[in-house]
């Protein structure tokens, strides 16, 4: 409870400061002027209240109701920009807009009949958000607009106020802290009028959905997770009842508060330890009747084979009735035995479930309506049932059960039987061959089936059961003339046609005009391309359009039409919904991007467009182009920028092309930069890079005409002055840049490395180690091409004679520095 304590506090300081934070300042708090064009606010709240609520609560005056903008400027005006729950005038006067609606019995109108009364007239409005644009004086200011139901926040207050006086800092158990909850709808009389917890808490009254959803506003504001349960299946309940689910620390709970009479009701408050619902059957097992949980389309619900010790068997008829039936995937136990009648009816995002080998029974329209379920994981030996391209059938796949999401039903062999209501409500229904080994369709079979438009029955002897196709209004049926499907459709006033007759599909002349057929019919809702006899036509309507000219949407590019046919043949820039288009062999392609040439011009393309809009580099086969206003530069030299996804940065560009494949130094006014192989500055480089006037020393993109020192390349290390590596330079100098502090030595402006040595400067001899620097650390016995050298502290000491003895024990006879 501790967590709950520290929010509920949070809560009481939200209801005690609730005016402070959420009521806008009074229209006359607002009034000081502000410098230049501008608004003096931009965030209000203005609050409506239903008609319905006349006479019991009203706004209170310090609430907003409407809202004067002020502005200064000269030139002002006010504008709705976003939402259509408000108005304002051009004085800036921001108002709510309310919608009348004239009750004449049960049928509401939004105008009054004339020479008649109204049973009643209603005044609503929509919460939520708006803008006001304000312009003044050229300038733009958005005002968001709160549009808040006042008879929301009366009622939230009063489960606030309800909050801070029985709940708030009273330490209270979970199940204390449950009842709590569902004690507070229940001080409120049973009224069969009100529905919800706002006008239950207002008019004092209220029903079993009124009861539930003050419970779950309640653990809203406490910040418990609740939602709504069906409650009808219960012993005892009545039609429609409901109450709520509750989840806290860790634990489910059932809050009762709906029970008639009047206050204080009845309440109760009920820890769970199952989500499913159970009933006890005569042989000792369990039926589950509900799931009262939550699920996510990517969940699996999973069936318990047990309860307190009791083995469940069956799953109730209607079982998703009240459940909720957003899931991926359901699985059973090997103890259900029996599936009833719509079971899982609805489970729409449902796409497995597996029927044990224990399931013996499997009710009339047990999957209707799961129009994602094609995957029956028929397991276990012995099993009653078999799938098949997701259909449920008998073991021995005569009796076809269920097909509840297929669009076009491919039957196993030897198929004898549709059962009952096998294929109801499976609107992805559109076309069926019902095989010859068919001979009884069972009632209902393809009840509600209404997307389907043509049915193909092959076998003569078939029996039908009642409502076979009912409300499949658009049905033509294909069978043998004379045979028991002609009898059926004739006697039910369904379509029919000879088997023999082959269908049609495609386009066929028929007079002056070209129809295109989807299984014998004209599809009047189809506007697409067809082909026929090596060419492609634009089919508008189900007809060829002969005067169709441009271009056409089709399979995600466009294409040119001439006369009512694509002409491949034709290149082309063709003007399409206010944008040119390049047309290439008759595709306008959105992905394509290229530079072409039409006309003796380069064009950018871009996404399929001819973009004049276009600034910078674009490519095509030859190269990587400079556009300006989306036409190639070729006039264009030197660095330049470009700012788009495939193109981003400053490239160096000569006749309006891409310089690549070499790197070098460019200048500009900014300053001298690197040129990669990729023709663009890169601006994190650090290098020696060449161009024309020599070598150059590069920090961050940049030549550093500041560096005097050693700068590095990948051939070497290089000596610069002003910049620029001098080659003429050898000798031990100094460098004191990044990375090379110290003394070198230098051969042609490049350090020398790889073998140790002994050079001379003006200032002595000097121990050189392999990496070209001086080492004041060497102290020891080191040679050049003019002797072998006595060393202390990288110099060669001329003052010294004697002995010395190295590492290796060799002993060396010193005369002033040389070594014998």
């Amino acid at each position: 409870m501790k967590k709950l304590n520290a929010f509920i506090c949070f809560l009481a300081v939200i209801f005690v400061c609730a005016m402070a934070e959420i009521t806008p300042a009074r229209a006359e708090e607002r009034q000081s002027a502000a410098s230049g064009a501008q608004t003096v606010a931009q965030d209000i709240t203005l609050y409506g209240l239903s008609s319905s609520y006349d006479g019991v609560i009203a706004i209170p005056a310090d609430m907003d109701t409407e809202y004067q903008i002020h502005a200064n400027g000269r030139d002002i005006s006010y504008t709705v920009t976003d939402g259509n729950n408000i108005t304002v005038d051009d004085r800036g006067v921001v108002r709510i807009k309310y919608t009348t609606t004239y009750w004449y019995g049960n049928i509401g109108y939004s105008y009054p009949i004339q020479d008649k009364t109204p049973t009643s007239v209603e005044k609503s409005f929509d919460a939520g958000d708006a803008t006001v644009t304000v312009t003044a004086d050229g300038v733009q200011t958005n005002i968001t607009v709160h549009v808040a139901d006042y008879a929301q926040k009366y009622a939230d207050d009063k489960i606030l106020q309800y909050i801070n006086e029985n709940i708030a800092g009273k330490n209270l158990s979970d199940m204390e802290l449950m009842k709590k909850i569902a004690a507070y709808p229940a001080s409120f009389d049973y009224g069969a009028s009100h529905s919800g917890y706002v006008s239950m808490i207002i008019y004092g009254n209220g029903d079993c959905w009124a009861s539930t959803s003050t419970i779950i506003r309640t653990c809203e504001l406490l910040g418990i997770d609740a939602w709504s349960r069906n409650g009808n299946k219960d012993y005892g309940a009545g039609s429609g009842h409901m109450n709520a689910m509750v989840y806290y620390d860790g634990k489910y709970y059932e809050l009762e508060a709906g029970y008639s009479g009047t206050a204080p009701r009845y309440y109760s408050a009920e820890e769970r330890d199952s989500l499913f619902c159970f009933h006890d059957k005569d042989d000792g097992t369990l039926s589950i009747y509900q799931y009262d949980g939550q699920l996510t389309s990517g969940d699996t619900l999973e069936i318990p084979a047990t309860y307190q010790g009791k083995t469940v068997t069956e799953i109730e008829d209607q079982f998703s009735q009240g459940s909720n039936r957003t899931c991926g995937t359901i699985h059973l136990p090997d103890t259900i035995t029996k599936i009833g009648a719509f079971a899982f009816s609805g489970f729409e995002q449902a796409t497995s479930i597996n029927i044990p080998a224990s399931v013996k029974e499997i009710g009339t329209g047990a999957f209707a309506q799961c129009l994602s379920l094609e995957n029956f994981e028929c397991t276990g030996i012995g099993n009653n049932y078999a799938s098949q391209n997701g259909i449920l059938y008998s073991c021995d796949k005569k009796i076809a059960i269920s097909g509840p999401a297929v669009n076009n039903p491919q039957f196993a062999s030897g198929v004898h039987q549709i059962a009952e209501g096998a294929f109801s409500y499976n609107t992805n229904l559109v076309k069926i061959v019902i095989p010859e080994s068919v001979t009884t369709i069972e009632d209902a079979a393809f009840f509600d089936c209404y997307s389907v438009k043509n049915v193909t029955i092959k076998g003569t002897d078939i029996t039908f059961g009642s409502n076979v196709f009912y409300n499949c209004s658009e049905l033509t049926l294909r069978g043998t003339v004379g045979s028991a499907v002609e009898t059926y459709a004739n006697e039910n006033g369904i379509a029919f046609r000879d088997i023999q007759e082959p269908p049609k599909n495609g386009l066929y002349q028929e007079g002056d005009s070209w129809n295109y057929y989807v299984d014998d019919e004209i599809a009047e809702d189809v506007t697409t391309l067809v082909a026929c006899n090596g060419d492609w036509w634009y089919v508008e309507d189900g007809r060829i359009n002969f005067n169709k000219w441009g271009l056409y949407e089709y399979n995600g590019s466009l294409w040119y039409i001439e006369n009512g046919k694509v002409n491949f043949s034709e290149t082309t820039i063709c003007y399409y919904e206010g944008e040119d288009w390049y047309v290439k062999n008759g595709c306008a392609d959105p992905q394509y991007n290229d530079v072409i040439c039409m006309n003796d011009d380069w064009l950018a393309v871009r996404n399929g467009r001819i973009d004049s809009n276009f600034n910078g580099i674009a490519s095509n086969a030859s190269g990587e182009w400079y556009c300006e206003y989306g036409q190639v530069q070729f006039d264009a030299s030197g660095l330049v920028k470009s700012e788009n996804d495939a193109f981003d940065g400053w490239y160096y560009v000569r006749n309006g092309c891409v310089q690549k494949g070499q790197e070098t130094v460019v200048q500009n006014s900014s300053g001298w930069w690197y040129i990669g192989t990729d023709g663009k500055v890169d601006f994190h480089k650090n290098t020696v890079a060449p161009n024309e006037y020599g070598w150059w020393a590069v920090r961050n993109g940049a030549v550093d005409f500041q560096l005097n020192g050693i700068a590095s390349n990948e051939s070497g290390d290089w000596y610069c002055r002003g910049g620029q590596v001098d080659f003429g330079v050898a000798g031990v100098l100094e460098s004191e840049t990044e990375g090379f502090s110290g003394w070198y030595y230098i051969q042609n402006g490049c350090v020398q490395k790889g073998q140790e040595t002994v050079k001379q400067n003006s200032n002595g001899w000097w121990y050189i180690g392999t990496d070209g620097k001086v080492d004041f650390g060497f102290s020891g016995i080191a040679s050049n091409e003019n002797g072998t050298w006595y060393i202390e502290n990288g110099k060669v000491n001329f003052n010294y004679s004697g002995t010395y003895e190295d590492e290796n024990g060799r002993i060396y006879e010193i005369k002033s520095g040389n070594a014998a």
